[in-house]
């Protein structure tokens, strides 16, 4: 096979099985792609090639997919067949095209060549028998949509993409420490990052996770199971959870802002089959919280505004979790006192900052903040850090640093947070940034074109935790 039909293969692929909506640009390149490997194939070699590497590729029986996108990619198909004259695939003239009615509310994606896919991505339908070697990748299960049942954290966003990018291609900023993640939603961040160390750096000493919706959680603690254990988890069983976990959705809903304590079902997180709509502590169960290569993982639920003390860590993570602007001074004070290694019991809440609107003034102010940070010649290599409120530099490496991952959605949201770093007394230097790309993103659709931008926060001078 060419390497166009199988760049033109692996790209369906990836597309498929990350669910991205065909109305989406990138499938306007597997359009693209469709045309550039007519010349090396016939219509009927590029049918039975382009089946097997999303229809009918083996991942679709490793976990339940969503129905509703798996009609829209048929749709899709057959007018792409429609558009070139090509005899439809029989598959494409069958009565699967009938409308889907019954959509669940959390489905199952593979963001294939992501954790372990990174090293062993496998064909997607690039050999003679694609089948018989299905591509890795990370499998979540989460929503399609952004802000629902008033939480953030049930679908993946951009920023966790680019942290988990950056993170994985530095491996030695976490190696052998202790990792605290902040708002890991549905677990994109860390599954990649706990599936991605191999060869002769050591993996992360402990790797906790963290986040408050408690069925957040529920989902963070499953999905990590299911992309850490060894043995993979059965299809029935999949099936269950999703079916369960959409119907607390619904008949657990709450209010916004408010919160529920979750009780984790430590050390395993298992099904009832006797009871499909009850999630329950197994005590047999074979799944252990420690990953092949030693490093111990966690879930815990943290409330930034009201958070419990928190065993010691070496390196906070954290991605799209600068947004509403209330948020920002306990975010920032409860990183403050991880990096300090203080930890208080609670802290208080702060008062919510009057929104102010947008304008070139406010865009003007964060230039000007921005341009305090004296960014290296290499996009990506760590900067000197500036004390941001005087002229002196520090630096030495401080024991403890946090890496935050902000998508900019607005200048005054960064603003804001920028100036809470620095009012608070920490310093901190723009390490990394990133545009999504709008022909290969595969997260949320209005994400693309949006800088990322990753954060070093670390103490100053004297505040700087001490040495292990």
């Amino acid at each position: 096979m060419g390497d166009l039909t199988a760049a033109l293969c692996l790209l369906l692929t990836r597309a498929h099985f990350a669910g991205v909506p065909t109305t989406r640009a990138l499938w306007s390149h597997v359009s693209f792609a469709l045309d550039a490997a007519k010349e090396e194939l016939s219509p009927e070699d590029l049918e039975r090639r382009v089946l097997k590497a999303c229809l009918e590729h083996p991942l679709n029986s490793t976990a339940p997919r969503d129905p509703k996108h798996i009609t829209d990619v048929l749709r899709w198909l057959m007018e792409a067949w429609r558009e070139r004259d090509w005899p439809a695939p029989q598959v494409l003239s069958s009565g699967i095209l009938e409308e889907t009615t019954d959509c669940p509310e959390l489905c199952y994606k593979t963001y294939v060549g992501w954790g372990e896919g990174s090293t062993s991505l496998g064909n997607g339908g690039a050999e003679e028998e694609p089948e018989t070697a299905a591509p890795k990748g990370v499998t979540l299960l989460e929503s399609s949509g952004g802000i629902v049942h008033h939480t953030t954290g049930l679908t993946t966003w951009g920023g966790a993409a680019v942290l988990a990018n950056w993170v994985t291609d530095n491996p030695h900023l976490i190696s052998g420490r202790r990792v605290l993640e902040l708002g890991a939603g549905v677990g994109f961040t860390s599954s990649v990052i706990l599936t991605s160390f191999e060869g002769d750096l050591p993996p992360p000493e402990e790797y906790i996770a963290t986040d408050c919706h408690h069925h957040v959680l529920t989902l963070l603690r499953h999905n990590l199971e299911l992309n850490l254990r060894e043995k993979p988890m059965e299809r029935r069983e999949l099936e269950v959870f999703q079916t369960t976990m959409g119907k607390l959705l619904v008949s657990e809903e709450v209010q916004p802002g408010q919160i529920l304590s979750w009780t984790p079902p430590s050390p395993y997180l298992r099904l009832s089959s006797g009871t499909p709509d009850q999630l329950t502590d197994v005590p047999d169960a074979t799944w252990q919280n420690t990953t092949k290569r030693g490093t111990r993982v966690e879930v815990m639920q943290l409330d930034w505004r009201s958070p419990s003390r928190l065993p010691e860590v070496d390196v906070i993570l954290a991605a799209d979790v600068v947004y509403a602007h209330h948020l920002i001074p306990p975010l920032v004070a409860l990183i403050k006192s991880i990096l300090s290694g203080t930890n208080p019991k609670t802290t208080k809440n702060r008062t919510r900052r009057k929104p102010r609107g947008k304008d070139t003034k406010e865009e003007r102010k964060e230039e000007e903040i921005e341009a305090k940070v004296d960014m290296s010649a290499d996009v990506g290599r760590e900067t000197k850090e500036i004390v941001q409120n005087g002229d002196a530099f520090c630096n030495a490496a401080p024991d403890r640093v946090a890496y935050i991952a902000c998508t900019r959605r607005s200048h005054e949201t960064m603003s804001l947070f920028l100036e809470e770093v620095s009012k608070q007394g920490l310093a901190y230097s723009l390490v990394y940034q990133a545009t999504l790309d709008t022909d290969t993103f595969l997260f949320l659709y209005n994400e693309t074109h949006m800088p990322v931008k990753i954060y070093k926060l670390s103490l100053l001078g004297e505040d700087k935790a001490p040495s292990r």
